[in-house]
């Protein structure tokens, strides 16, 4: 798919009813050239036909962060403030983008909602995405934006010895975003959000879906913008220490486990998993 028809088919998405003058009207090229494209995208199955009946009656839609690992592990035990011979190693991560990834491998549709920067890694996330077959359409790209980034050194075993987050861009998945691409949403199969989102931007998804919303908390930090949203959420994915913080049961045994269930059951979450 090109450039200009990712553009058009966003907009369709966006909105099933815009006509081909409001489409040509937003990206400034002519009605003539988007009946091109649309034919286009008709040909390689992304618009079944006429009233632009999209691709897939079938589709999940992820809502979370991309992110770029870069993780150094040291030969020798570590010596601080000096330069440790290591092994480094990039790798594509982000909690939302894993479980597009995964879904995709389980042969999915998957459209995800999700911001990175126009920088390098931006393009390598944009461009890895794609390849798998994650529709980014509808991404936002922040001009001038840094790609959310984590950066962790081990020891010779693995341990971890140090990190930084730097994934303030994932505050750029607002609600008002959200909102722009409610039809997506809505009519989605299903709806997976990770925690790395702004608390208002979940409790929006929360208060305007009625598609089931499954929710990985990512951390005990993270997972506290869930509290208010539990009875919302039909399945969630915690783990121990995010059902101890959840539920306020101390989770010691198998018995503590199935407590901790029944508790968060209990505040209106549908399935745990």
């Amino acid at each position: 798919m090109t450039q200009r028809e990712q553009e058009i088919l966003a907009l369709i998405q966006h909105d099933p009813m815009i006509s081909q003058q409001d489409i040509a009207d937003t990206l400034g090229i002519t009605r003539s050239s988007v009946a091109v494209h649309i034919s286009n995208l008709i040909r390689k199955g992304f618009i079944a036909g006429k009233g632009y009946v999209l691709r897939g009656s079938s589709y999940a839609v992820v809502v979370g962060g991309v992110n770029v690992d870069i993780g150094g592990r040291s030969c020798a035990p570590l010596v601080a403030a000096d330069s440790n011979p290591g092994q480094v190693r990039v790798s594509l991560g982000g909690v939302g983008r894993n479980i597009a990834h995964n879904l995709r491998l389980m042969d999915v549709d998957v459209r995800m909602l999700t911001a990175y920067g126009d920088d390098l890694h931006g393009d390598q996330v944009a461009a890895a995405c794609t390849e798998l077959g994650i529709d980014m359409s509808s991404a936002l790209k922040i001009p001038g934006g840094t790609t959310s980034t984590y950066l962790y050194l081990t020891d010779p075993a693995g341990e971890m010895a140090l990190a930084v987050s730097d994934m303030g861009i994932c505050d750029k998945i607002t609600p008002e975003y959200l909102a722009e691409h409610a039809a997506l949403l809505r009519n989605a199969q299903v709806v997976v959000a990770d925690c790395n989102i702004p608390a208002e931007s979940l409790a929006w998804l929360a208060e305007n879906l009625e598609v089931p919303l499954f929710v990985d908390p990512v951390s005990t930090t993270k997972a506290e913008k869930l509290r208010p949203i539990l009875s919302k959420i039909h399945t969630l994915k915690p783990n121990r220490l995010e059902a101890e913080l959840l539920s306020g049961i101390p989770i010691r045994d198998r018995e503590d486990v199935a407590r901790a269930a029944d508790k968060l059951l209990q505040m209106g979450v549908h399935r745990l998993f």
